[in-house]
């Protein structure tokens, strides 16, 4: 009997150690590694209010971002051309258009969206628009982590988590037009020159 008391108690000894090591795993993951957030509140138009949760650095990009943003669309309507605008750059951007394949093609051509940040963006109520002022709203889509991308196809086919279908009887992207990914606000948030 005594050696069934011993293994009970290595048993026990090991259970307690498993759990404190997992919840300093834990503990680190969520307070040390990632900065605290804090939640503010966002007004959606008169009916819908949102609690959005935000970090202090995720405030001050989304503000650096928009006034780089003004001020590259501002310098793009005094400096521009009639026949063509600049693509505005955006910095500090959460998503970016990283390209697009087979342009003019239409069962090949697809555009990929891509998370810049370790933070989970939501697409939903995006828009996304080409230059004949074509445009696809998003569904629930979500990018969970840096590098994640969901790809936008031209052709008709069935939305996943990770495609998009925009259902066009034809090409959506011609060489040489922008592609202009808009937030829910209309905020500008990425944009890619077709080449």
């Amino acid at each position: 009997m005594g050696n069934f008391w011993k293994i009970l108690l290595l048993i026990l000894l090991n259970v307690i150690v498993s759990a404190s090591v997992t919840y300093g795993v834990l503990y680190y993951w969520e307070n040390i590694r990632k900065p605290k957030t804090e939640y503010q509140l966002v007004n959606v138009g008169n009916e819908n209010i949102q609690w959005l949760e935000v970090s202090q650095t995720e405030i001050a990009e989304t503000a650096v971002a928009q006034q780089q943003t003004a001020s590259a669309m501002e310098v793009a309507t005094i400096a521009a051309e009639p026949t063509e605008e600049p693509t505005p750059v955006i910095r500090g951007a959460k998503v970016e258009i990283s390209l697009i394949r087979n342009p003019g093609i239409l069962e090949s051509e697809a555009l990929r969206i891509v998370n810049n940040t370790d933070d989970i963006v939501s697409l939903e109520n995006w828009r996304l628009e080409d230059a004949n002022g074509n445009e696809l709203t998003f569904p629930n889509i979500q990018l969970l982590r840096k590098g994640v991308f969901v790809e936008v196809y031209s052709r008709a086919g069935h939305t996943t988590p990770y495609e998009v279908y925009w259902n066009s009887n034809e090409p959506v992207w011609q060489s040489g037009e922008t592609a202009v990914l808009k937030d829910m606000f209309g905020q500008l948030q990425a944009t890619y020159r077709v080449p």
